[in-house]
């Protein structure tokens, strides 16, 4: 299912300075020549663009929680002693690399967590 509907995710495109256009075109106009239906078609627009992206977010976040899982059996296949597991994937999923918060997020010592950084500095740069 991800991989069907990944394929049919566009690249950003932007949509909202066509929308923000619109809403202008009709701010432009005269109070009395303003047309509900110019509202309603804006709005609907507006929607289906929310929906898009709403859709396009689950697809994301399922295909985030496949390669966390692929992380995961990968960290172990490796046989990488635990704390060290447990910090890339902290670092993966928190997307943070200060020893000291790290530290204070995982209950694992400064020095550890150092030490652990400091082996891994070519892997993950």
């Amino acid at each position: 299912m991800y991989y069907e509907s990944l394929v049919k995710i566009s690249p950003p495109r932007d949509g909202t300075n066509s929308l923000s256009e619109e809403l202008k075109k009709i701010m432009m106009t005269e109070f009395s020549k303003r047309s509900l239906k110019d509202f309603s078609r804006l709005v609907q627009l507006i929607d289906k663009r929310l929906r898009e992206l709403m859709i396009e977010r689950s697809i994301l976040i399922g295909l985030r929680s496949e390669v966390m899982g692929a992380l995961r059996k990968t960290l172990i296949q490796q046989e990488r002693e635990f704390d060290e597991r447990r910090f890339i994937y902290h670092i993966f999923n928190e997307q943070n690399h200060d020893p000291h918060t790290i530290s204070d997020g995982l209950n694992i010592n400064e020095g550890t967590v150092k030490r652990i950084l400091l082996g891994l500095r070519n892997e993950l740069t």
